[in-house]
């Protein structure tokens, strides 16, 4: 039995190679790196790297045409349902609206969650689109966070499940988000909670072919350190109310203690200068994706899964399909 809880269909010979789509709903800011990363992650995780099909929701407002790294155009949505893929990938994005279903791409993730089901496709669900697939599908909805959950969290195994084999029993896993979906209300809407942590309640979770990520497992080093600053240069331009709080057991304690000051005073001010204040606390600090091990096995049992599923769900038509990832 595979971890879709159905018989394998063939064993895993290590040479066919999976084809993933990839649905990229970044904004343009993110849009590289987010595929980037996603792209390491696969290739790290499979011997036989997949194939990308690249792919973002028109709603999004752009500057241009959205571009992967070799200078290809995304496919819209509308290729999404005609190519041959053995999986999807579907990302978050910033929220925009306090209602999910407010958020401009709410069609386009509720068309992706119908027409994988349909079609017995798995996903993996990230942060935003995650909360937006549980929503529509079950009706559970998430909740605000008092504070932004930034930081890394330790995540510990809920149950034994072939997703998590050979993983540590615990390990610390990038989170960067507002909201939270309630345990108690997965749990009985039939989802399994494969992960969670004390600080931000369930990490991974899975309902039959989906798999559901609140953390961002994807991240490179110096990804929330990146997102950090860009919050402290919005409460400068008066975009957000507070100063940011640092990323949780993200710098030693003499760098927290310092950047902590540094909140307090800012608090009464927008004086650009607290921007240079945190990047003189914030040089030589060195950020290692001690996680990227875990994410990279995590990644790895969920392709084997769907080797060995053997399903083809879609219909290969006109989507642009790249060449096997470097």
């Amino acid at each position: 039995m595979n971890w879709f809880g159905q018989p394998d269909r063939r064993p895993r010979t290590g040479d066919r190679t999976l084809t993933i789509g990839l649905v990229n709903n970044m904004a343009d800011a993110g849009l590289t790196a987010t595929e980037r990363q996603f792209r390491a992650l696969l290739s790290a995780a499979a011997d036989q790297p997949p194939r990308l099909c690249l792919f973002t929701c028109a709603e999004i407002p752009r500057a241009t045409p959205p571009r992967d790294s070799t200078g290809n155009t995304y496919d819209d949505l509308d290729a999404l349902f005609t190519a041959e893929l053995d999986a999807v990938i579907v990302t978050g994005m910033e929220p925009r609206a306090a209602c999910l279903s407010d958020e401009p791409i709410w069609p386009s993730l509720t068309r992706i969650a119908d027409g994988s089901a349909a079609r017995g496709i798995p996903v993996l669900w990230s942060c935003l689109a995650a909360h937006a697939a549980v929503l529509h599908r079950d009706g559970v909805a998430r909740e605000r966070l008092p504070d932004k959950l930034s930081g890394l969290v330790r995540s510990e195994i809920a149950i034994d499940h072939p997703l998590a084999a050979g993983l540590p029993t615990a390990w610390t896993n990038p989170h960067s988000r507002h909201h939270g979906l309630p345990e108690r209300r997965l749990t009985a809407a039939g989802y399994r909670i494969l992960s969670r942590s004390e600080a931000g309640g369930a990490d991974i979770f899975s309902r039959d072919r989906d798999i559901f990520l609140q953390g961002h497992p994807e991240y490179e080093g110096h990804t929330l350190l990146r997102e950090y600053r860009r919050d402290i240069g919005r409460y400068l331009a008066g975009a957000r109310a507070t100063f940011p709080a640092a990323p949780t057991q993200f710098f030693d304690p003499t760098r927290d203690a310092a950047l902590a000051d540094i909140r307090t005073r800012a608090a009464s001010s927008r004086d650009p200068a607290w921007l240079d204040a945190v990047g003189a606390v914030l040089e030589g600090a060195d950020h290692v994706a001690v996680w990227q091990p875990t994410a990279i096995r995590i990644i790895a049992n969920w392709l084997a899964a769907i080797d060995a599923a053997g399903t083809h769900a879609l219909t290969r038509a006109t989507a642009h399909v790249e060449d096997p990832i470097a």
